[in-house]
């Protein structure tokens, strides 16, 4: 799918009806929480593997190139703590947020910058 709002809505409807804990990070999560710097890549993390019949209604396919959704399924689930709804989609904390757009392409950097300012304090000591 080219449109990154479409493919939201489809994993949603997707993970919901294979039963499938999921949660926004990356850039589709900070547009979710800032609206700034608009995206082409959707990245979800899921608790348990997809089942292939999931994968399948989204058309999804590997790529090596051009890749406009990954699905990450992280050794800790620890990355789900804090998660919680945002704009209508389930998202993981801010922080964490923050920490995986250091690793992605696009805008990261700015949507980071963004997340940080806007949600996550600043400490002082």
């Amino acid at each position: 799918m080219r449109d990154p709002q479409e493919l939201i809505d489809t994993i949603g409807r997707c993970a919901a009806a294979a039963g499938l804990s999921w949660a926004l990070t990356g850039l589709a999560a900070a547009w979710r929480l800032t609206h700034f710097a608009m995206f082409r890549l959707v990245t979800v993390y899921v608790r348990e593997r997809p089942p292939d019949e999931w994968l399948s209604e989204m058309s999804f396919r590997e790529e090596p190139r051009g890749a406009n959704l990954w699905v990450v399924r992280p050794v800790d689930d620890g990355v789900f703590e804090g998660a919680a709804v945002a704009d209508g989609f389930p998202c993981v904390h801010p922080m964490q947020i923050y920490l995986d757009l250091k690793s992605h392409p696009e805008r990261a950097a700015e949507a980071a910058g963004q997340l940080r300012t806007r949600l996550l304090p600043s400490r002082t000591s």
